[in-house]
């Protein structure tokens, strides 16, 4: 009884090992047959690439800067009151930016007005001497043409023997003193006109100090220069400014400019006047501008020439912004396909070639920039000559035979 059931066991497996061996010849059979006939397409329309002459571009990267930045600092060391503007403010011209503590030289300023108050009473008090002695000299020379005309009178006398010698050597001794009298007050003209020069001379000293305090407390005072938007600040209050050290960037609202380092080798290519393609992806804007300046001397460190170009308003345009430049260099022969023709698999691009037996063939293609409206330069993976699927592409299979290809 065991050694049957024995034996029907064994053949079971036997029978078994049969089947599955016939399965996996059958499934072998299946993965080497081969398709019959490619499908056919039809409505594909072919062209010839062909070559044709393309712009040569470099691209370079530029930014957006104001036309106009001005660094604010302070004239004087002093403690700043107050900062009533602040980073992106909109400032006007002679708008206080920061009052600084101006105790000292209010303190100086009245210091020089008294002085020149004291030059002021110092002048007047000269003058006044200087009229005294003008009219102390118009007194003398009164008493001079009258002693003169007096001495005259009694020579005439004393030769008629009219009087005696004595009483006209009186008058000529008078006559002689009135001439002493009047160089005596031509002298004390001549001191009071040095006494008025003098004060003159203070008092113009004593109007400069004040002017100067006047000029050195408005310093206390710091305001914009111009119109423009504050676009850093560099001081708080209670904080000391120091001559020379920023305290306020403000660059002028509206008027923008492209600056773009240029390789020493592209320089020449770069003139005044020459335009440039220039696009700020983040303001949104795409245009063509004319170079301004190209500044002559290179940057000792990157060995490149700043070329600047006005950029026109635009909304979206701020300073900082990084901008793409095309600099044309002239033309060359490139190989272009119609934009229709790429058929986009994965991350790869490729076209569909039509073989010498009408059959279409997907090849991968390396694709560069756009050189007209629809058009694609293809840098590998064509000839000239060939012909490939130029509409109609989403019908196209790779092998696939065409008919009616055009």
């Amino acid at each position: 009884m065991k050694k049957g059931m024995l034996m029907t066991s064994l053949a079971g497996a036997a029978l078994a090992v049969l089947l599955a061996g016939c399965g996996e010849k059958k499934g072998e059979h299946a993965a080497v047959s081969r398709p019959g006939d490619a499908d056919v397409v039809a409505g594909v329309t072919m062209a010839v690439v062909s070559v044709e002459a393309v712009p040569t571009v470099r691209e370079l990267a530029g930014s957006v800067q104001a036309a106009s930045v001005s660094q604010i600092s302070a004239r004087i060391m002093a403690q700043a009151l107050s900062v009533p503007v602040s980073e992106g403010d909109l400032v006007e011209k002679g708008q206080l930016l920061v009052r600084l503590d101006d105790r000292e030289l209010r303190a100086k300023l009245l210091q020089a007005e008294a002085g020149l108050r004291q030059a002021e009473a110092g002048l007047r008090q000269a003058e006044a001497g200087r009229r005294q002695a003008e009219a102390g000299l118009h007194q003398a020379e009164a008493q001079r043409e009258l002693a003169t005309a007096t001495h005259e009178r009694y020579r005439a006398l004393l030769e008629g023997r009219a009087v005696t010698r004595q009483e006209y050597e009186q008058v000529a001794a008078q006559e002689r003193m009135a001439r002493g009298a009047v160089a005596q007050a031509e002298g004390a003209i001549a001191q009071a006109e040095g006494a008025v020069a003098q004060a003159e001379s203070g008092m113009a000293q004593a109007g400069s100090a004040v002017e100067e305090a006047r000029t050195w407390l408005a310093f206390t005072e710091v305001r914009a220069p111009g119109a423009g938007r504050v676009i850093a600040r560099k001081i708080d209050a209670g904080s000391m400014a120091t001559p020379g050290a920023p305290l306020f960037v403000i660059e002028q609202e509206g008027r923008l400019r492209l600056e773009l380092p240029v390789d020493s080798a592209l320089v020449s290519s770069v003139a005044k006047g020459k335009s440039l393609m220039v696009s700020v992806e983040a303001a949104g804007f795409t245009g063509t501008v004319p170079v301004t300046d190209v500044v002559s001397a290179a940057d000792p460190v990157s060995r490149t020439f700043l070329v600047k170009a006005d950029l026109p308003a635009h909304p979206g345009l701020r300073s900082g912004q990084f901008a793409r430049v095309t600099l044309g260099l002239g033309t060359r022969e490139a190989v272009t396909i119609p934009e229709t023709a790429l058929v986009r698999r994965g991350q790869l691009d490729g076209v569909f070639v039509l073989d010498a037996g009408d059959r279409l063939a997907y090849r991968i293609v390396e694709v560069g920039r756009e050189t007209s409206p629809g058009r694609r330069e293809v840098l590998s993976g064509l000839s000239a000559g060939e012909r490939i699927a130029v509409s109609g592409v989403d019908r196209a299979t790779d092998g696939a035979r065409v008919t009616g290809a055009r």
